[in-house]
């Protein structure tokens, strides 16, 4: 029987052996290179998808930002309110009538509330200052409400030609302590 004829480059291997390893070599290429294409459009995806994520998670937090603020100017303003009672002769005295405005008005209340509206427009902050027991005296335990209201465009949504806008309200209450 004759022996099987050898390749002079792989030493031990015949030239059937070799015939069959080249053609597993030559379908390898064209594997890898019909993936490339799929490999791309997967991370175009993936990339959008995490640009979308990440948007979306900074107008989550500008807007938890944004509730933040306004709650610690309804606390502020409420506390500045507390020591503005029927026995404030020399701070002068706020209330007991209801008042309401904007930010940007130039009434004793307003200027004190406007250094603590950090990033957010004066013009488009509404105030309401209330004393809901009737009365501003520190002897009847009267107490003074703050409501703050203003509004929020998310960026997701402007991105996308949406105009809807988020509603943001922080209240405060205190007694009267002055």
């Amino acid at each position: 029987m004759n022996a099987p004829a050898t390749n002079p480059n792989c030493l031990g291997s015949t030239l059937r052996d070799d015939n069959r390893r080249t053609a597993q070599r030559s379908q390898r290429p064209c594997r890898r290179r019909c993936r490339r294409g799929a490999t791309l459009v997967e991370a175009a995806i993936t990339t959008i998808l995490f640009f979308y994520l990440v948007i979306g998670m900074i107008d989550v937090s500008l807007l938890v930002q944004r509730h933040n603020g306004l709650t610690h100017a309804a606390r502020t303003l409420c506390r500045e309110c507390i020591v503005h009672g029927a026995l404030a002769t020399e701070l002068g005295v706020w209330g007991p009538g209801e008042y309401s405005s904007l930010a940007s008005a130039s009434t004793p209340i307003t200027e004190a509330l406007r250094p603590h509206l950090a990033g957010m427009n004066p013009e488009e902050v509404t105030v309401v200052v209330q004393w809901p027991d009737g009365g501003n005296d520190v002897r009847d335990d009267h107490r003074v409400r703050v409501i703050l209201g203003t509004t929020y465009r998310p960026v997701f949504a402007a991105i996308f030609g949406v105009n809807r806008e988020v509603v943001l309200e922080a209240e405060s209450i205190m007694p009267i302590a002055h």
